[in-house]
């Protein structure tokens, strides 16, 4: 036990400043529902676990001469095996590079493409907006969507290219085949990210997106309705989109969801289809819904008081670093709800939150004034 951890346990032994405290009602719980952004280096991907197109076996048996390493998919799998390291090829940034410039000199599109972002953003290379897009151009004469999307934004900002604004959309919506990038496409005109901002496309190009199924064009559909950013307000529609994320398992849609059902926003309130998607939100390890049960559960708001219950949602939010689930832990040890009382596991947790600057729980660790002495 560290000397900090001594001197709180002394601190809660002999004062009542927490004696008889109860957990503050919802602080802290923020409101969820600020649309989900994809950055132009996600549409990169280097994950293997993505590329269908076979495999590169490597052991100490087999060797790099076991390899045909004229074929453009091999020289693609080895660069990302140099970019990674793993137990049988040292991590070699300079390799990487060149595996991949054998693979994009033959006209491997992942490769250009990614080349393309190491130039664009220095990333194993000298920064090169240049050689970003000649590889990028490459790819994109190829076919490739998603280095259409990403030689759009060189033109909608001027980088390595003259600004073109014209260029730069019929790239965009050229690109716009799939979910992912309809749901970019459908970001960039939300936020006029390098060309004219327009609700009305946004709407478009989301609702293209989440009717093949993208749960962040689904989330972010809602968030447009709801808060009625560049499009009319429609409670409804907020909710009908929220609950179709919903019911594909998106925890923050699920969230929304419930936070409609109670408090009637787009729907007629209903209590017990509120509490199914709580529930069905913190199981999906939505912090914001395991606070919102473990409030409801402390106080017997909408459901019959239990503190077991209220400590289980509490303990797996604080499991997941959140301060204010800590703090509620330290009150439940310190108080016995729920949990046989123990000041040394409060101690633990309030210390926890402390270290995260959540007030509430600094102040359990100043002196204790004389009128609390008393």
């Amino acid at each position: 036990m560290s000397l900090k951890i001594h001197t709180v346990i002394l601190l809660l032994t002999t004062w009542t400043g927490l004696r008889g405290q109860h957990i503050p009602d919802s602080v802290g719980v923020p409101a969820g529902n600020t649309m989900r952004m994809k950055s132009e280096k996600a549409l990169v991907s280097t994950d293997e676990s993505s590329d269908t197109e076979g495999s590169v076996t490597l052991t100490k048996k087999t060797g790099l001469r076991q390899l045909d390493l004229e074929d453009a998919h091999t020289q693609w799998k080895l660069g990302n095996r140099f970019a990674k390291g793993d137990k049988y090829i040292k991590k070699n940034d300079s390799l990487a590079i060149d595996w991949w410039t054998k693979a994009a000199r033959q006209g491997y599109a992942n490769a250009q493409i990614r080349l393309g972002q190491c130039y664009r953003y220095g990333d194993m290379v000298e920064q090169d907006d240049k050689q970003a897009i000649y590889w990028w151009q490459k790819a994109a004469d190829g076919g490739n969507p998603t280095a259409m999307m990403l030689l759009g934004n060189c033109y909608a900002y001027g980088l390595g290219v003259a600004e073109d604004d014209s260029m730069a959309v019929r790239l965009f919506e050229r690109a716009a085949v799939n979910a992912e990038l309809m749901l970019y496409l459908g970001q960039k005109y939300f936020m006029g990210d390098g060309i004219l901002a327009s609700g009305k496309k946004a709407q478009y190009w989301y609702e293209r997106a989440a009717r093949l199924g993208d749960l962040d064009a689904m989330f972010n559909l809602g968030c447009m309705y709801y808060t009625g950013k560049q499009i009319a307000k429609d409670d409804g529609k907020a909710f009908y989109w929220w609950k179709e994320g919903a019911e594909h398992k998106d925890a923050m849609s699920a969230y929304q969801t419930a936070l409609c059902y109670r408090d009637g926003v787009g729907v007629k309130a209903n209590k017990h289809k509120s509490e199914h998607y709580f529930e069905l939100a913190a199981g999906l390890k939505d912090v914001r819904a395991m606070l919102s049960l473990g409030f409801a559960y402390y106080y017997g708001r909408g459901r019959k008081q239990d503190f077991k219950k209220a400590r289980k949602w509490f303990e797996t939010a604080a499991g997941q670093g959140v301060a204010v689930a800590q703090y509620c832990m330290g009150v439940l040890y310190y108080n016995g709800e729920g949990v046989k009382a123990d000041r040394q596991e409060a101690a633990r947790w309030l210390q926890l939150a402390a270290d995260q600057g959540l007030e509430a729980a600094k102040r359990v660790f100043e002196p204790p004034t004389e009128e609390a002495k008393e």
